[in-house]
């Protein structure tokens, strides 16, 4: 499954006493959106449809756990060696209305059943919306509505119907399964399980016949097997870490010390992000420290 998982750590300062840092899981290539804005012209349609399984194989799990991620854009996507992990979904239940900064700050991605609706409650169908939009963007080289600014006009033309257009070259039975996950209504959304379906069908049918039949390429078989290894560890993969968190709905927590070699990465409004490296897997991951540390409290 590819979620990224995280934990929790105490600052180590005595001043910080019963104050938390988020721990999580290392992307070397940062977020999606970053990622196809560098790489998207090294990209052929084998590597889209691989990261479109990844995703709505990620958001399947979350559903099947009875979790849904309510904030899912491109910059909560991360890649780590050219593969999606997805990331920034949360357990509380303040989560299941958006607030109108969130809304406008992505609206492309949000279900517009909210965006007339007071204190509408988001499900596993508004995920459905936002994969939709995620699967256009992995088409495409640029931000859905990118010439536009992303405010109440932009808004109400997503809640008459308008959708971004079909990127040329696209496989018309690619862009189908997009254009089902934007419908307004939610009940016409298809759930997860049909989009990982549909997305293995396509697999099936159209990639791999594809690269086996092209006679041009030495060794090709050999990469259309190694593709479909690739999706079928994406389905039965694990990870003890992320099992136990979603199946308790808690984050696993390790001490401070257990955080070695420090590297600041950035620092922003919300706090600084490090990466370092655990000492009980020896990979890296990432540590988000909050600056206002009483505002955020994942599991009320």
């Amino acid at each position: 499954m590819d979620v990224i998982y995280f934990l929790f750590s105490d600052f180590p300062q005595t001043s910080l006493k019963n104050k938390y840092i988020l721990v999580l899981e290392y992307a070397d290539s940062g977020t999606l959106s970053t990622y196809l804005d560098k790489h998207f012209n090294e990209l052929n349609w084998n590597d889209k449809y691989k990261f479109a399984f990844q995703v709505a194989s990620a958001v399947s799990y979350l559903h099947d756990n009875d979790i849904i991620h309510y904030d899912m854009h491109e910059n909560n996507i991360l890649v780590h060696q050219k593969n999606v992990k997805l990331a920034d979904f949360v357990f509380s239940k303040e989560a299941e209305s958006l607030n109108t900064v969130q809304i406008f700050s992505m609206i492309p991605y949000v279900d517009p059943k909210s965006f007339n609706t007071k204190n509408y409650e988001l499900d596993k169908r508004s995920d459905v919306y936002s994969i939709g939009t995620i699967l256009w963007r992995i088409s495409s080289r640029v931000k859905p509505f990118h010439l536009e600014s992303y405010n109440v006009v932009l808004a109400t033309a997503i809640l008459n119907g308008r959708r971004e257009r079909i990127v040329n070259g696209t496989p018309p039975e690619y862009s189908e399964l997009y254009i089902e996950c934007w419908k307004h209504e939610p009940d016409e959304r298809p759930d997860m399980r049909k989009i990982i379906s549909t997305l293995e069908t396509f697999l099936n049918e159209f990639v791999l016949p594809e690269i086996i039949n092209d006679k041009d390429n030495e060794g090709i078989k050999d990469d259309a097997v190694e593709l479909l290894n690739q999706f079928i560890s994406l389905k039965i993969s694990d990870n003890e870490v992320l099992k136990n968190s979603l199946k308790n709905k808690e984050a696993i927590f390790i001490p401070f010390n257990n955080l070695e070699d420090p590297s600041p990465l950035g620092k922003g409004g919300y706090g600084s992000i490090t990466r370092a490296v655990w000492t009980k897997t020896k990979n890296f991951v990432v540590y988000k420290r909050f600056i206002n540390h009483d505002k955020y409290n994942a599991f009320d």
